[in-house]
């Protein structure tokens, strides 16, 4: 079975305060967008996995697919015979852009497809959630409303459609985990759904807010300086997108030759255009 897992961006990201398990609790969208990973589930006599494309760099314990393989096995004790799997990494690491909990993700609706599909989406759901808060989302892949520990999710109206998203993606890694150290808490002064439903991107400018670039600017300056550059090509609004480091820009139209326009980053990137 082949699959697409694909990457997400956050539209808006308030970290409002610390539960009692010691995570933050957050209000942000996830937008799916079109860069894919590349995911192959099949039998095979032993189980195998090969890594391709960008490393993870991460032992086998780590690795996300593999733990989603070991839950779906641990949880539901079905005979699942051995697997050959093969990860074609294209969405980059430490990047923001959800691409570890996605290839998850699929994984276990790749697994769900092969030998259970009897599974409902609520105990995949359910399965998905001990892997990551975000990785249920990767199952409905749809804009999302995301509380709590970014695992209460709630449906919005679609954003963006007709629009084109811009992924500007440094070879910079950012840990989540330290991003929520250093940051700040505070409430949001807008209603972010309502903001997005009511309001075209060309608003958001100056009011829908990222906290981490509170943090994560002032350490990567590069940062800062590519969101600005992606309003100086005409991005109607640009933000980081999670912790970091990929930012990205959303335009009314679709911009031209805009993988020159930054050709000269300091540091080694890539450039992505896409229709929503």
């Amino acid at each position: 079975m082949l699959l697409f897992p694909n990457a997400k961006i956050n539209l808006g990201l308030h970290i409002m305060g610390v539960l009692p398990n010691g995570y933050h609790s957050i209000e942000t969208v996830f937008i799916p967008v079109p860069l894919c990973d590349e995911l192959s589930v099949e039998s095979a006599e032993e189980d195998s996995f090969d890594e391709l494309g960008i490393s993870v760099r991460c032992p086998p314990e780590h690795n996300l697919v593999l733990r989603a393989i070991s839950a779906f096995r641990r949880f539901y004790r079905e005979d699942i015979p051995p697997l050959s799997v093969r990860l074609t990494k294209r969405i980059p690491v430490g990047a923001g852009l959800g691409g570890g909990s996605s290839d998850a993700a699929f994984t276990l609706k790749a697994l769900r497809d092969m030998f259970m599909p009897r599974l409902n989406a609520k105990q995949l759901e359910e399965l998905a959630q001990t892997l990551g808060a975000d990785c249920p989302f990767f199952l409905r892949n749809v804009p999302t409303l995301a509380t709590d520990m970014g695992n209460i999710f709630s449906p919005i109206l679609p954003v963006l459609q007709g629009y084109y998203v811009v992924l500007v993606m440094p070879s910079v890694a950012i840990s989540t985990s330290e991003a929520y150290k250093l940051s700040s808490l505070r409430q949001p002064v807008y209603d972010l759904c309502k903001l997005l439903s009511n309001e075209k991107p060309e608003r958001w400018r100056g009011i829908l807010k990222n906290d981490f670039e509170d943090v994560v600017f002032p350490r990567y300056p590069l940062l800062a300086d590519l969101k600005q550059r992606l309003y100086e090509q005409g991005a109607a609004y640009a933000s980081l997108s999670g912790s970091g480091s990929t930012l990205f820009g959303i335009f009314a139209r679709k911009p031209v030759h805009i993988r020159e326009k930054f050709s000269d980053c300091p540091v080694e990137h890539h450039v992505e255009c896409y229709q929503m």
